[in-house]
């Protein structure tokens, strides 16, 4: 084999393998396939998806009878497709055509009867800009000269092929239609629009305004010096909002149509002072009431206070003045952790808070003096709730303090006591906050059960009394603590879910699992097999419950479909050696045995390696032929060094890879000893490099001078903060870095890179660096030592991050201001209030529309129903729709009483969808928009019994069959057996059948219904 071959075949034998690990790193992109991956795929995929060359497909088309298996209509469908490839050649095409068409065809009577055919082919080389294979295609089916060229010629022009579209004009001289200039002028593509006109084609009034709405001055200005067909109103208003003033001024001075006010009120609300400033100077429209009521942006409102009659309204003030606050205020301010917030409206505000504000305050780290402020000024009540948020928050300082001023207070109760020791905080009780008579009963008999003076979990559990008072709460305390995705369960809630949950996802012991489980021939082989598989892979699964479970399956009875068991258990994913010992062991006929031993070897476990070796006849070895890689990639040395004694196999280029990735240095160095030809790739230093892996790194260098290291090596290692492997590669390597390494430093927040990065390389930044900063100490180094600034970008990031110290030293120390996406950004990331007030009052930019419609928390609400309460492009139902899908019932409360904007059904059906009982019984009540039936098929497939049954019973919207049919796929039996018993639309027939793998798995109370 020459050295060539045998490279290429290196190579291409680890394509798989590296573009999987590229997928994984990247979290994106697809698998490279090799020729005969390809070759397995239908023929869909090998034209339509890969576009392969002739010389590769006429191995897997013409010397089968492949061809005569395919109707005409699939090999023109393939060919149409192919088409529109961009990798689509005119020679393969010649010889797809060919093929698709044998000689003992009538060419000419398949072509007229599948004209569409005809045209998609066309539709997609017009779309592609195929020039060459247009032509000959045309050629090629003259028969369809008849047929017209103009959805072809329409495509080539929204996708700017200008070649393409001269060529189908040669061939066809049928007008283009009257949209053809507009969608180029939509587009931005002039020179199609300078050759249809040439060409005499007609165009639509509303391609000059398209075209000012994108800023294509160009287009606007052809238009207008060459057509007659004129524009709105619209064009103005529209470049006006985009913020093209040499649009806006080049329509201003040489057309007529003028402009609206809306022109100076979007300019103004998107913060286009240069705009608005003209249009005040020379256009007479104005702008709107409401304008001065949306615009944020000070320069531009300081333009409209000093220069135009219009003000803002008093409807804020005056709903202000009429409605006040309420305790929901603080209440809210408490829960959104603004300790500021909470002090301002606790002396400038009498409305006060509820207990519920308090508990809030203490789970957010509120001080004392605030607490008991509230307390005993304003006559908020401590309450057993109280108590409880400050054991769970461990706030010792609150039960110290309280206990010493009320130390008999009725809160001090054997729940208290409980739920502390339930938390773990026993260290409370040395404090004796609890009186005698509270705890003497509980503990009494915890002591009397142990003979050591420590407090353990078993002697409380084996507890009666306290063994009932805990689990006899569990229940309470899951709604107080409200973690509905992961609420406790007891061991009669476990037995009693479906689909033997008990043992697949919850892994119950033998000795509760057997007297429970249900009789054999009740449930479905194939679902008892794949239970099986699940409670495998469970961490808390042993081999002793297997055994048991297998023996209750009568697994010897079923020899047949023994296979199930396998085909729904990934055996690279048992971590338990045990299990997987003794799968190995007595299945290994079943299971895919080189999986498993190679699973074994990626965990380490020598015994099994030896013991399946051992069993092995000598001509058997080809077991372990990536069983080193995998003890490479585990890095396991004991193993890989009895696999290079015992066998002839060697490691992969992969499993050397996947040693450096993860830091193995012994089994490297034993590699790079034992097997020279292995080659590292670039991939896997990289990875190496960004991981930090500095000895790795060293070693690689030292002693593998043959092989490259990746050029972008010291960008990646700057940008994890792998300072150490930054200073190594900077004074050993000569590959150098790029002014990505201190953007992606500054970004990440690693100020120690930047500055070494500032010190001793000359690379630099770019204006990313500041604009991505991840803290301020990095912002303030870059402001101050380095020259590249920052864009508007600075800011709008900083306003994602809630970081107002840096919103106000940009502020402070720069001039390039922000957009209107910076408080969109503060709105979007639920930022604090400080931070959309600063920004309301000190920066140059207006409110985007409908950036209400990601508000998370009242208080943003709130305040923008104070400063922009007019402004429509902000109000709608979608705001409403927005805080019901959320769960924020204030918020909801708060715009039923204050706005008239209301809301649509879509706020009941989400509401409903994501599980908030309250919203959908608060919008039942006080409001009139209803819901659909997504409400009940939504709520009854995620599984909200309590919301399903509310709807069913105060509604009238009802259901369809998706709910029925969603709740049996997803296992919700009680929901289904109430549809079925309350409602009469049924499931749909598919719903019978769960599909889960390549298994479907029958629910035995649909099919018995």
């Amino acid at each position: 084999m020459s050295s060539q071959t045998f490279i290429r075949q290196l190579i291409f034998n680890h394509v798989e393998e590296i573009s999987k690990q590229i997928v994984k790193e990247t979290t994106r992109g697809c698998l490279s396939s090799k020729g005969r991956d390809i070759a397995l795929l239908g023929l869909d995929e090998i034209i339509k998806l890969y576009a392969m060359p002739w010389s590769f497909i006429k191995h897997y088309l013409c010397c089968s009878n492949t061809s005569a298996q395919l109707n005409l209509q699939q090999r023109m469908s393939a060919i149409a497709m192919y088409c529109r490839h961009r990798n689509a050649t005119l020679d393969t095409f010649k010889q797809l055509v060919e093929w698709g068409w044998p000689a003992q065809s009538s060419i000419m009577d398949d072509l007229k009867t599948h004209m569409q055919h005809y045209l998609d082919m066309t539709a997609s080389l017009a779309e592609s800009g195929h020039c060459d294979i247009m032509e000959y295609a045309i050629s090629r089916f003259n028969s369809f000269s008849g047929i017209s060229l103009a959805p072809a010629k329409i495509l080539a022009v929204e996708h700017g092929h200008l070649p393409m579209i001269k060529l189908l004009d040669t061939c066809s001289q049928e007008s283009f239609g009257n949209f053809a200039m507009t969608r180029a002028a939509t587009n931005g593509h002039y020179d199609i629009v300078l050759y249809l006109h040439q060409r005499g084609e007609r165009c639509m009034p509303y391609a000059m305004e398209s075209a000012a709405s994108k800023g294509f001055l160009d287009i606007v200005k052809f238009l207008h010096y060459n057509r007659t067909e004129g524009t709105s109103e619209a064009a103005i208003d529209h470049a006006s909002s985009f913020g093209s003033l040499e649009t806006v001024q080049f329509l201003h001075y040489n057309r007529t149509e003028g402009c609206t006010g809306s022109a100076m009120h979007y300019a103004a609300i998107y913060g286009h002072l240069d705009v608005v400033s003209f249009l005040h100077l020379k256009r007479t429209e104005g702008c709107m009431d409401t304008t001065m009521d949306q615009t944020t942006d000070l320069e531009v409102m300081t333009f409209l206070h000093q220069h135009r009659n219009e003000r803002i309204s008093t409807k804020a003030m005056d709903l202000a003045a009429k409605k006040g606050c309420t305790t929901k205020a603080l209440d809210s301010a408490c829960k959104s952790k603004n300790l500021d917030l909470v002090k301002f409206l606790i002396f400038n505000r009498t409305e006060g808070c509820t207990t519920k504000g308090i508990d809030r305050l203490i789970a957010n780290g509120g001080d004392l003096e605030t607490i008991f402020y509230i307390h005993e000024k304003l006559g908020v009540e401590f309450k057993q709730s109280t108590l409880l948020e400050a054991i769970y928050s461990d706030r010792l300082d609150f039960i110290q303090y309280f206990h010493q001023h009320y130390p008999s207070s009725n809160i001090w109760t054997k729940d208290a006591f409980t739920f502390a020791l339930m938390q773990g905080r026993s260290h409370i009780f040395k404090y004796k906050i609890f009186n005698k008579t509270t705890i003497i009963h509980s503990f009494s008999l915890i002591m009397s059960t142990t003979t050591t003076n420590i407090i353990t979990f078993q002697s409380i559990i084996k507890n009666l009394y306290l063994k009932q008072r805990i689990f006899n709460h569990v229940g309470d305390i899951n709604r107080y603590l409200n973690h509905p995705k992961n609420k406790s369960k007891k061991g009669k809630d476990i037995y009693e879910l479906c689909n033997l949950e008990m043992i697949s996802r919850y892994a119950m012991p033998w000795n509760f699992i057997k007297h429970y489980l249900p009789p054999r021939d009740t449930v479905l082989f194939d679902r008892m097999m794949d239970t099986v598989g699940q409670y495998c892979l469970h961490p808390n699964s042993n081999v002793e419950t297997l055994q048991r479970i297998l023996e209750w399956a009568h697994l010897d009875e079923n020899l047949d479909n023994q296979g199930s068991l396998f085909t729904s258990l990934n055996i690279a994913k048992v971590k338990n050696r045990e299990i997987l010992e003794h799968l190995i062991e007595n299945y290994s006929d079943e299971i895919d045995l080189e999986t498993a031993v190679n699973t074994a070897a990626l965990q380490g476990y020598l015994s099994i390696i030896t013991n399946q070796f051992n069993l092995c006849q000598p001509n058997q070895t080809k077991l372990f032929r990536r069983t080193k890689e995998y003890a490479s990639h585990g890095g396991c040395l004991d193993i890989v060094s009895f696999l290079n004694q015992n066998t002839t196999e060697k490691c992969s280029d992969y499993g050397l890879d996947m040693t450096v990735e993860h830091n193995h240095l012994n089994v490297l160095k034993y590699l790079h000893e034992n097997e020279p030809l292995l080659e590292c790739s670039e991939l896997a230093k990289r990875i190496a490099i960004r991981k930090g892996h500095l000895e790795i790194i060293k070693f690689l260098h030292f002693n593998r001078t043959h092989e490259r290291f990746p050029q972008d090596g010291m960008d990646h290692a700057a940008s994890e903060g792998q300072l150490e492997v930054l200073k190594f590669l900077n004074e050993n390597r000569s590959e150098g870095c790029t002014t990505k390494a201190m953007d992606r430093a500054a970004q990440n927040g690693h100020l120690e890179v930047v500055k070494y990065l500032h010190n001793s390389r000359t690379e630099g930044c770019t204006k990313a660096a500041m604009d991505n900063a991840k803290n301020l100490e990095i912002l303030s180094f870059l402001h101050l030592n380095r020259t590249e600034g920052c864009s508007n970008n600075a800011i709008n990031n900083a306003s994602s991050n809630n970081n107002l110290e840096m919103i106000k030293f940009l502020f402070t120390n720069r001039t390039e201001g922000a957009t209107a996406l910076a408080q969109t950004n503060a709105v979007y990331y639920n930022c604090g209030l400080d931070v959309l007030i600063y920004l309301q009052k000190n920066l140059n930019y207006g409110c985007m529309a409908n950036v209400l419609n990601s508000a998370k928390n009242l208080e943003t609400i709130r305040f923008f129903h104070g400063h922009y309460s007019s402004d429509p492009n902000i109000w709608s139902t979608s705001v409403m729709d927005n805080a019901a899908s959320l769960g924020l019932l204030d918020a909801v409360e708060f715009l039923h009483f204050n706005r008239s904007e209301g809301c649509s059904v879509n706020a009941m059906d989400r509401a409903a969808s994501n599980g908030h009982f309250k919203i959908v019984e608060y919008l039942h009540k006080n409001r009139t928009e209803g819901c659909t039936t997504d409400a009940i098929d939504t709520s009854a497939g995620n599984g909200y019994f309590d919301i399903v049954k509310f709807l069913h019973f105060n509604r009238t919207e009802g259901c369809t069959q998706t709910a029925m049919s969603v709740a049996a796929v997803r296992g919700h039996i009680e929901i289904v057996e109430f549809l079925h018993q309350h409602r009469t639309e049924g499931c749909r027939p598919l719903a019978l059948a769960v599909e889960k793998g390549k298994k479907k798995f029958f629910i035995p109370t649909l099919c018995s219904s």
